[in-house]
C-alpha cells in the first residue's frame, strides 16, 4: 500500500477518533448542564437528533470501482461541513419509516488518489451544495437503520493536469480556445459542474447519536474533458504567430490521459463513514 493510502487511512481514523471524542464532549457538557437538557434522551429521540443532521458531521472513506478507461484505482478521503435533513422521526412513538428530505453545504470536502497510466496522482472535489430526497427504516429499536436516496449537487473538481510530457514532447490541455479583440486566452477547465447521486445505506449505532455507515452507489459527474495539444502549437496561436486556431490539431496518444478529471461521467462507489449526524 503507497504512503500516501496509509496517510489518508490515518486521517479517517483521526476524523473518526475526533468524532467519537467530540460525542463525548457534548455527553460532559449535558451532564454539567452547559449542553442543553439534562434529562436522558430515549433511543427514539437519540435517533431523531441523528436524523436532523449538524456540522462536521462526518470522517469517511470511499472507494470508486469504475474510474476511466486509464484509472486503475481510485479513492478518497473526505469530511462533511455542514448536512441537514427534515423527518418524521421527532414524532414517531414506535419505529416506523420516514421519507427524508436533506440540504448540504460543503458535505463532501474530498481529497482523491489514483493511478493514472500507472502513475500515482493525487486530486481534490468539493460537493459546493446538494440537495437530496430519500427513504429512511430504522430497526433494532432505532439502532440500525438502512436509507435509499438520491441527490443533485453543485460539485468543484480540479483539472489533473494544466500540461503532460509524452512522446518526448510537452502537451498543453485546452478545453476551449477564446479569441477577443484584445487577448487570446485557452480554458483549462470549468471545474464547477453538476453532479447526481444515487445510493443505498445501512447504519449500526456505535455511541447514544454515533452511527457507522456502509453505502454503495453511483455518482454521474457532468465533467466536459478537453483535448491535448502540442504547447508550441498553443503558445504559437496565444503569441499571435498563428492566426489559425489549433483546435483540431488534437492529439490522441495512448500515453496521453483519456481524461483530466479523476470523476467524469458514471462512478460506481462504496463509502464506510462514522458520524454523530445522518
Amino acid at each position: 500500500m503507497p504512503t500516501t493510502v496509509k496517510q489518508m487511512l490515518l486521517l479517517i481514523v483521526m476524523l473518526a477518533i475526533s468524532i467519537m471524542a467530540w460525542g463525548q464532549i457534548a455527553e460532559l457538557l449535558d451532564m454539567v448542564g452547559l449542553g442543553g437538557p439534562q434529562a436522558p434522551l430515549s433511543r427514539q429521540e437519540e435517533f431523531a437528533k441523528y436524523m436532523r443532521g449538524g456540522f462536521l458531521t462526518s470522517g469517511s472513506y470511499t472507494q470508486f470501482f469504475s474510474s476511466g478507461e486509464d484509472i486503475a484505482h481510485l479513492e478518497a478521503a473526505s469530511i462533511c461541513l455542514m448536512h441537514l435533513s427534515a423527518s418524521s422521526f421527532s414524532r414517531q412513538t414506535d419505529a416506523a419509516p420516514s421519507y427524508t428530505i436533506s440540504l448540504g453545504v460543503l458535505d463532501n470536502v474530498a481529497a482523491l488518489q489514483g493511478s493514472i497510466n500507472g502513475n500515482l496522482e493525487s486530486g481534490y472535489f468539493v460537493d459546493i451544495a446538494s440537495l437530496g430526497a430519500g427513504y429512511t427504516m430504522p430497526f433494532m429499536d432505532y439502532g440500525a437503520y438502512v436509507n435509499a436516496g438520491i441527490k443533485g449537487i453543485v460539485s468543484y473538481q480540479n483539472p489533473l493536469y494544466k500540461s503532460y510530457n509524452a512522446l518526448n514532447t510537452e502537451f498543453t490541455y485546452a478545453e476551449d480556445f477564446i479569441n477577443e479583440s484584445s487577448a487570446r486566452s485557452i480554458v483549462q477547465g470549468r471545474p464547477v459542474g453538476l453532479a447526481a447521486e444515487t445510493s443505498a445505506k445501512i447504519g449500526l449505532k456505535v455511541s447514544k447519536t454515533v452511527f457507522v455507515t456502509l453505502s454503495v452507489g453511483m455518482r454521474f459527474s457532468d465533467v466536459k474533458d478537453g483535448k491535448w495539444y502540442l504547447s508550441s502549437d498553443v503558445q504559437g496561436w496565444l503569441n499571435g504567430d498563428d492566426y489559425f486556431l489549433p483546435e483540431y490539431m488534437y492529439w490522441t496518444d495512448d500515453s496521453l490521459p483519456k481524461q483530466n478529471y479523476f470523476l467524469s461521467g458514471t462512478n460506481l462507489f462504496a463509502n464506510l463513514s462514522i458520524s454523530p449526524f445522518f
